[in-house]
């Protein structure tokens, strides 16, 4: 900054030719959101390589609010006390028609895309929102930004989405008499940040921040070590929280006092003070990286492919730590403490020590891993059906990486990737499950699907024990994993989709669902047919209720390890037995009007579909036994009337002719009821049933013998009526010849 340049950094000539008295466009001075652009921790940021990059402009550097700014430098580096007076005499003699508003300032250094002070996206509300800022004291933060849907957007909340580019103004606390032109640069801090927020905040910190404040000598040693540790802390954090949502560890490497001798930096006790607060963060990075190995084999969710992935990256990032352990200001931290004799570096080596055993047991593991791989990919396309037929290749490769691999053949972890291969086949059951259409009423496919994921874990579970045994049997090594934590999960999924096939079930009981739609109501003749009309479209609404209750949870239906599921499904279930209470009631209504067989028949056809549920079976094994009895008695019936003295005739009828006919309607009485149970394929076997048809048999030659008796006795008189009529012919003969 010459001499004669404003306070703000802007030359002086540039005040008259703006309005705003900043630079033209604020557009260019805005940072650049690229991850190329970010320092990393070990490499010294060069201010003038930040600015370069449009890290932020010479005002965002010199407006930054608070008590404590940086010092103003000029082109030779030194202190710009002497010019300043003069620069603020200068801007004293301003006219004031020169003098732009605040408001305007603001809008200028609005630098979003397609927003500036001359376009018309300015509204009113947002007039209202700056002018309450520069105003009101209590109103501190003015956010602008460009929302997809609501277009400019003027805020004094950060948006919960990241937006493409953000601008922040950041008013001070001590403001009393609002914002003006004479104070905005000391009162107001500005800038822009892209999407990458954080990404932002860190190159903008490492690139100018950081550099300002550790090579200004100017501060006093109190306030500079306080804030210099604070700092550190807080740019540790930053670089930690910045990698991590990349998945990588980097450690942050103060480079304060690297430049010095490390016997002289030792002598400085704040400066040891600071690097050990360092060296701590580092340790509690690296221990969280070593535990990260146990907290993934708690997951219970991962597949074989998750733990391949685990494996990888742990590798990658083992083997970053290690290489950043070995960079030169690790390095001279690590002496600088060792000279000052600090306690932290022996653990602090015991970590790095452990960190690159890890990198070589990650390697190792990984490599026997990557065979899994392409089996895994495999049996993460496959549909369940065809996932028993990928198993046994996969158990061998398990079987291999058991017996060769140097760290991956303990107990736990052999049993942790068969685990996850439990998760791998539940997942791909779980995406052939379709909950939203089973609830829509398609039964037939949901059961479809459900049986055929049943009979996948099954055939996993035989194809495990066999496969163990065959191992137990010819290898050195026993096959001893724990079968059980193995197979939870695959035992409990198998019930969630038993309780499915439960749900199917009782809609097709009691919905008539077929294949998302409705198969019609049943035809009930009689006084009493509306009566049970009315009982089933009731418990229809009822059971309707109660599926729509358990479809609010059906997030939680395959999630084997949301045990809330249980609570629900046992309140499905207690209302279909109630439902099955009322079925039976209906069943024993509409039987009250029944008498005769084909009636009791039909009205069991109706029914019989319900018999898979144990209750309603019962009640059905009843009705049952009343259309036998009911059979029973018409055989009585029929007996009765053949056994009796005088037979009922028509004096239409010849006599032997109308006894047959008699006979022969009566057989056919039987027959029709019998033709009846013999369609009905679907009746249970009962023992009185058994009875009942060798009475049938019984009668129905009795009534044939009887029948034969009559024509027999029909023969008989034709016979003598034939002899007497040659008898009277003969006489008629004689008689004529005299």
């Amino acid at each position: 900054m010459s001499e004669k340049g404003s306070r703000t950094g802007t030359p002086k000539g540039s005040l008259k030719g703006s309005k705003a008295g900043t630079p033209r466009s604020s557009k260019a001075n805005t940072p650049k959101g690229s991850k190329s652009n970010t320092p990393l921790p070990d490499q010294p940021a060069d201010p003038a390589a930040g600015a370069s990059n449009g890290t932020a402009d010479p005002e965002q550097v010199n407006g930054t609010a608070g008590e404590v700014e940086p010092p103003l430098v000029t082109e030779n580096g030194g202190a710009a006390e002497d010019t300043a007076p003069q620069q603020e005499a200068e801007e004293n003699q301003e006219p004031e028609e020169f003098k732009p508003r605040v408001s305007d300032m603001i809008k200028s250094r609005a630098a979003v895309a397609n927003a500036n002070e001359e376009s018309d996206i300015w509204t009113e509300a947002h007039n209202e929102i700056i002018q309450k800022f520069i105003d009101d004291p209590a109103f501190k933060l003015i956010i602008a930004f460009q929302d997809p849907r609501l277009g400019f957007v003027v805020d004094q909340i950060v948006p919960p989405h990241p937006p493409e580019q953000m601008v922040y103004f950041i008013k001070a606390d001590n403001v009393k008499d609002g914002v003006t032109f004479e104070n905005f640069f000391k009162v107001v801090q500005y800038g822009s940040v892209k999407s990458m927020h954080i990404e932002s905040l860190l190159r903008v910190m490492m690139g100018i921040y950081a550099p300002i404040f550790f090579e200004n000598t100017s501060w006093p040693d109190s306030i500079k070590n306080d804030f210099s540790a604070q700092l550190h802390r807080f740019l540790a954090t930053l670089t930690d929280t910045r990698w991590k949502m990349e998945g990588k560890t980097v450690l942050y490497i103060p480079t304060e006092g690297t430049k010095i001798p490390a016997e002289e930096a030792a002598k400085n006790k704040d400066l040891v003070q600071r690097l050990e607060t360092a060296m701590i963060h580092w340790a509690r990075q690296i221990k969280e990286v070593l535990n990260t190995q146990d907290a993934f084999e708690m997951a219970e969710t991962s597949g074989p492919l998750d733990e391949i992935e685990f494996w990888k990256n742990r590798c990658q990032d083992l083997s970053g730590i290690s290489s950043q352990l070995d960079k030169p200001g690790v390095k001279k931290i690590e002496l600088v403490l060792e000279t000052a004799k600090s306690s932290y570096v022996a653990p602090f080596r015991k970590l790095a020590s452990q960190i690159k055993e890890g990198s070589r047991q990650a390697e190792s593991n990984l490599k026997f891993l990557l065979v899994l791989k392409d089996p895994c990919y495999e049996l993460a396309d496959a549909k369940p059906s065809q996932i028993p037929a990928m198993i046994p290749k996969i158990l061998n490769l398990i079987r291999m990486i058991w017996v060769n691999s140097e760290f991956y053949k303990t107990r736990e972890r052999l049993t942790g990737i068969l685990k996850k291969l439990s998760n791998e086949i539940i997942r791909r059951c779980c995406r052939e499950i379709n909950l939203e259409k089973i609830f829509d009423g398609y039964v037939q496919s949901g059961m479809k699907s459900l049986n055929e994921c049943i009979e996948c874990c099954e055939s996993w579970k035989e194809i495990y024990n066999k496969t163990a045994k065959l191992h137990h049997k010819f290898s050195q090594m026993g096959w001893v994993l724990d079968k059980s934590s193995i197979f939870a999960q695959v035992d409990a999924f198998v019930q969630r989709c038993k309780d499915l096939l439960e749900v199917c079930q009782a809609q097709i009981h009691f919905a008539r669902r077929e294949e998302g739609e409705k198969t019609d109501m049943p035809h009930f003749a009689g006084q009493k047919g509306p009566e049970i009309m009315r009982g089933l479209l009731e418990i229809e609404t009822t059971f309707e209720k109660n599926l729509a209750n358990l479809r609010h949870v059906k997030k939680t239906i395959l999630d084997v390890k949301a045990t809330s599921w249980h609570d629900d499904y046992n309140r499905f279930r207690a209302g279909v037995k109630d439902l099955e209470v009322m079925m039976q009631n209906v069943i024993s209504s509409a039987f009250e009007t029944i008498t005769t067989v084909e009636a009791g028949v039909e009205l069991l056809d109706i029914f019989m579909h319900l018999s898979g549920r144990e209750a309603i079976k019962r009640t059905i094994d009843k009705k049952t036994v009343d259309v036998y009895a009911m059979f029973n008695e018409e055989l009585n019936a029929v007996k009765k009337e053949l056994t009796q003295k005088s037979i009922p005739q028509s004096p239409s009828h010849p006599r032997f002719a109308g006894q047959a006919l008699w006979a022969r309607q009566l057989k056919r009485r039987i027959e029709r009821s019998m033709g009846s149970l013999d369609r009905a394929f679907f009746l249970p076997i009962i023992g009185s049933g058994k009875e009942v048809m060798t009475q049938y048999q019984q009668l129905c030659m009795a009534l044939d013998e009887y029948i034969r008796k009559t024509f027999h006795e029909w023969t008989l008189t034709i016979e003598k009526l034939h002899l007497l009529k040659e008898v009277v012919r003969g006489l008629s003969g004689d008689h004529a010849c005299l």
